[in-house]
């Protein structure tokens, strides 16, 4: 009996290399995703999909979706980058595209590379690509690639590079707090630093649940 979901993997895959139209390549690509999601964890990709056929991923498939990494429209290289996001996507087929895609032209591709390569996967990357990325002008890579590096001999400019970039707007302090979490001694020592939190949590009064989130978040940075 023909699996269905394989079946329809396959046809999609066949469709999406013989495509000429950008957008529907956006599509295809997003619906290749879909269907590399394991059904209990849910996909991660925008698009919703009535009764999606689960389909393993394979090398034809993954080699298709990997081929448009360099594609002129920037919303197809935005959905290659969901599309390998999927956890059952192999680690070998997927990170060096990924790597690849942290020197894109765009922003929000190089964001995507960075939070769906794995710590692991950041750390091993040529010192050059890391000092680069390191002084990329979107803070969210940055500060992905100095929390990977809080293990190695770069922490020091890893930590660096977070303690200088503390954001301004209070939507994005958690996340920076969330990034400064494996640099938890160097944060706690830094009594400035900490009274300057502190203090910008405690003026969030109407604000209860961004005010709990960075409490909690605070409170594991110092140990408590």
């Amino acid at each position: 009996m023909v699996d269905r979901g394989q079946f329809e993997l396959a046809h999609i895959t066949n469709r999406l290399l013989s495509s000429r139209d950008r957008p529907k390549r956006q599509y295809l690509i997003e619906r290749i995703g879909h269907m590399w999601a394991p059904p209990d964890r849910g996909c991660i990709i925008r698009m919703p999909v009535v009764n999606q056929a689960h389909a393993e991923p394979t090398h034809e498939s993954v080699s298709a979706v990997a081929s448009f990494e360099r594609d002129g429209n920037v919303n197809v290289r935005i959905a290659v980058t969901f599309a390998l996001r999927q956890h059952s996507v192999p680690t070998q087929d997927s990170e060096p595209v990924l790597t690849r895609l942290l020197a894109d032209t765009h922003p929000f591709v190089r964001i995507n590379a960075a939070h769906t390569l794995k710590p692991s996967a950041l750390r091993s990357l040529a010192h050059e690509i890391l000092s680069a990325r390191l002084e990329d002008e979107a803070w969210s890579v940055r500060w992905r690639i100095a929390e990977a590096l809080a293990p190695t001999d770069m922490s020091d400019r890893g930590w660096m590079v977070l303690r200088t970039s503390c954001p301004r707007h209070t939507n994005s302090l958690l996340d920076w707090l969330k990034r400064c979490v494996p640099f938890a001694d160097r944060f706690a020592a830094d009594q400035q630093l900490v009274t300057d939190i502190r203090n910008r949590i405690q003026s969030l009064s109407d604000d209860g649940y961004m005010q709990r989130e960075l409490t909690t978040t605070l409170r594991q940075l110092l140990g408590r």
